[in-house]
């Protein structure tokens, strides 16, 4: 897939909230931590049993009708021996201080895990020993491929899934036994629920002076995943597409002709944004001349300019700019003369050379790079280099570099934002080890590091992750982390996986429905599931804070709920807030029917608040209606707000229609154009004439932990690739 960039100077500004510091377990109405790990009185064994118990629920709920009447009684026997296990709670204990929530099959005094005990129990000791002497630290992930032990579940009764989530890791010897309030255990909670959405007292940011909720930082992280437009595909036939071509395709042409000239022109604008995002535009609109053209900005005075230049440069996919991004990848050219346009520029040459492989061999630059990460000294802080092989990893997903990555991710002498864009890189795996080395991640060390290899499990392609990820969440103790477990559950889970999500957004902590919601959208989007639709259907019916109503209106949206289009509707017309009337348009535009257009199209002209046009606005972009291009650009044109303006310009990009290029392209040919509007329709016509595939929001941003990236890795954030 083809990807481009847009410049978006100042558009996230009116919804991206504050950045926050990490907020703290969760809290009771009284103030008191209602998490296991942090009640007074509970240790990791809490947590553990109270884990146990629900799983033993979970494996008394399973469908067994397949079974034949042996196994199901010996199935039966094995849950048998987990309750007697979760009763004993005599628990694999960390004595060698391992750290974190570590897998431990047999402890060094002989105590056995929960897959270990009923192993044991089923008389099958010597299959412990082997497995505590070869494997000691294993993830079941690791171990399913074992034929000893996929002849023991077979007979048995059990699946590997249901293994995987049996497992537990040991406990950190603590003073005090229980099981903390408000546990999750079996389908109930036991114990109060908790009142309030930042309990811990942290800062919470806000769009337009609203509550939106921590969850807010990951759908801006994210929501061009799901913004992206679908009508190609509903439209054209893939053999019409080949056979005709695209709808306008001589028009565009003309189009994108007179943006080239208009770019070129704006290469040598006064304002550093417009020359940035001018730099962008001119590497995709003209390759052959990108290096003449971008050649100058390389050394401009406004460091995001040269960066754009760097990224135009591999943007072109021409092979004579590849030793150029190679030596300032690595510093210095093959003379050995300093290559530099920046303290980080590093960073930005992996990615233009990740952009560059959509268009060369992509062998040859996963070499050139593989043998820059060979030269890579340091590894710690916020080395570039290492930092730009990352990038370029998170964009190509390169074989060659997945050793080196998997290096960084396991040095813990490494700077914790390497370790974090090292664990994001490696999202798209399905090999055991490497998923096994992100649950160890997500189970220690800082709470970014977890945080970001929660992420990448959340599009890891082996199907044993998810149950690891929900044990995961179950004994994690900070909130937003806890969160991205159940996004991560969301994206990588299976089917049965809907009811551990549910369960937490209708009887879990009112801390984390929001993330519940979204969860649940996403995997009803996945599997396209009524059920999970009509579960947030009926939350939303039920009395929620305003910050988890929000999250379930915009779940709808991701879920693509035909049967919430009256009620977004209503939303839209009559709620008193802002962001509520913001979100119920972003719902309505993630929906995405043509019966939509009407009532967003009516809501756009009656409405005059800023933030709920601005959803409007996007909505309007996603649906695509031919007229709705000039309505976005009249709205350009006459709005007095620039943060509005620039909104109204990447509805535009959304658009995906020769009209909305040509409304780009006519606004562009005015003189009167604000800097900042101005660069942003440079991005928006660079998306458009490359058409919907120019919409993917790069790997470089999605799926990112924005909270331990520094301020200039930001910069970024203003860019989607």
């Amino acid at each position: 897939m083809k990807r481009l960039i847009l410049c978006l100077p100042a558009a996230l500004a009116l919804s991206l909230p504050a950045r926050t510091e990490p907020l703290g377990p969760l809290q009771d109405q009284a103030g008191a931590p209602t998490d296991p790990f942090q009640a007074e009185g509970a240790t990791d064994t809490a947590a553990l049993v109270a884990h146990y118990a629900a799983v033993e629920a979970e494996l008394l709920a399973a469908p067994t009708a397949g079974l034949d009447p042996a196994a199901a009684a010996r199935r039966a026997a094995l849950i048998g021996y987990l309750r007697e296990y979760r009763e004993r709670a005599d628990l694999g204990q960390d004595l060698l201080e391992l750290g974190g929530r570590p897998p431990y099959f047999v402890d060094p005094q002989g105590r056995r895990c929960a897959v270990a005990w009923l192993l044991h129990r089923s008389g099958e000791d010597a299959l412990v020993d082997s497995i505590a002497a070869e494997h000691n630290h294993a993830w079941l992930v690791e171990l399913a491929d074992d034929p000893r032990l996929q002849v023991w579940l077979e007979h048995n009764g059990l699946t590997a899934s249901e293994a995987a989530r049996i497992q537990g890791p040991v406990t950190v010897p603590r003073p005090g036994i229980g099981v903390a309030p408000g546990v999750v255990t079996g389908g109930s909670v036991s114990g109060p629920s908790t009142g309030g959405n930042n309990p811990s007292g942290a800062t919470t940011g806000t769009t337009s002076g609203a509550d939106v909720g921590d969850w807010w930082m990951w759908w801006e992280m994210n929501k061009l995943d799901y913004l992206r437009p679908d009508r190609v595909e509903r439209t054209i036939s893939a053999v019409d597409l080949e056979r005709y071509g695209r709808p306008g395709e001589a028009e565009r042409a003309t189009l994108t002709k007179a943006l080239t000239v208009l770019a070129a022109d704006d290469l040598k604008h006064a304002r550093s944004e417009v020359r940035a995002a001018a730099a962008l535009v001119v590497g995709r609109v003209e390759p052959e001349r990108a290096g003449e053209l971008l050649e100058p900005l390389l050394h401009d005075s406004n460091s995001q300019v040269r960066h754009c230049a760097v990224l135009g440069l591999g943007l072109s996919g021409r092979s004579e700019h590849v030793p150029y991004l190679r030596a300032l990848l690595v510093g210095r050219d093959e003379r050995g003369r300093v290559a530099e346009v920046s303290p980080y520029g590093a960073y930005y040459a992996g990615i233009a050379l990740g952009l560059a492989r959509e268009h060369m061999p992509a062998e040859v630059l996963d070499t050139i790079v593989a043998h820059a990460a060979r030269g890579v000294e340091g590894g710690r802080g916020h080395d570039p280099q290492t930092l730009g092989v990352l990038a370029y990893q998170r964009l190509t997903d390169s074989p060659q570099l997945v050793p080196f990555t998997r290096a960084v991710l396991n040095d813990e002498n490494a700077g914790l934002l390497l370790r974090c864009q090292a664990a994001e890189a490696l999202d798209r795996a399905n090999d055991a080890g490497i998923i096994a080395e992100l649950l160890d991640a997500a189970s220690k060390g800082p709470i970014e590091l977890r945080r970001s290899a929660l992420l990448a499990l959340g599009s890891a392609q082996n199907p044993l992750a998810a149950d690891a990820i929900a044990t995961a969440f179950e004994l994690e103790a900070e909130l937003t982390t806890r969160g991205y477990a159940l996004l991560a559950l969301g994206g990588c889970g299976r089917e049965e996986h809907s009811e551990f999500i549910e369960r937490q957004l209708l009887k879990g902590s009112s801390n984390l429905r929001p993330y519940a919601a979204l969860a649940l959208g996403i995997h009803a989007r996945r599997f396209n599931d009524p059920g999970d639709r009509a579960t947030l259907r009926a939350a939303l019916s039920q009395r929620q804070s305003s910050v988890t109503e929000g999250a379930l209106v915009v779940a709808s949206g991701i879920a693509r709920d035909e049967l919430a289009l009256q009620a977004s509707g209503h939303r839209l017309q009559d709620a008193q807030g802002n962001i509520d009337r913001y979100h119920a348009a972003l719902s309505l535009g993630l929906i995405c029917k043509p019966v939509t257009g009407g009532v967003l199209r009516e809501a756009f002209t009656s409405e005059d608040s800023d933030l709920p046009r601005a959803g409007i606005a996007l909505g309007l972009g996603m649906i695509g209606d031919a007229p709705d291009a000039g309505l976005l650009a009249r709205a350009i044109e006459t709005s007095a707000a620039p943060e509005l303006r620039q909104q109204f310009t990447v509805a535009l990009a959304l658009h995906d229609s020769v009209e909305a290029l040509g409304e780009a392209v006519g606004l562009l040919g005015r003189d009167d154009v604000a800097a900042g509007t101005r660069a942003a329709l440079l991005g928006a016509a660079g998306i458009l004439v490359d058409g919907r595939d120019g919409l993917a929001l790069g790997e470089i941003v999605r799926g990112s932990n924005p909270d331990v990236q520094p301020d200039w890795m930001r910069e970024l954030w203003q860019v989607s690739i």
